[in-house]
């Protein structure tokens, strides 16, 4: 399986030229930019919530993980269906589902 990697958080606005983007502050080894362009964000983009949800998605994935590892370690992941912590099990799955999904594996 392909093992995706991001650039690394945080990520942040910046503009340049006109345009919009996404960056994280790792240097680019590519060029000589201090930062590297995650993504070119459109015009509807910058005016929703949608840039913010992006912006913060480094962090949302780190702390997914955190839960995820934390969790395993307290034994919430592999409970009975009947368990007081059913619900907790079911979130935590769930995370461990969308952890996945960005690191697509």
């Amino acid at each position: 399986m392909n093992h995706l990697s991001h650039a690394p958080g945080p990520w942040r606005v910046s503009s340049r030229g006109g345009r919009t983007y996404v960056v994280s502050d790792m240097p680019d080894p590519r060029s000589s930019r201090e930062d590297t362009v995650v993504c070119q964000v459109s015009i509807l983009t910058r005016n929703c919530n949608n840039l913010d949800l992006l912006v913060s998605a480094p962090e949302m994935l780190a702390a997914l993980e955190r839960i995820a590892n934390e969790s395993n370690k307290l034994g919430f992941m592999w409970v009975d269906k009947d368990s007081p912590y059913a619900n907790l099990s079911a979130a935590i799955n769930d995370a461990i589902d969308v952890i996945c999904k960005a690191k697509g594996v």
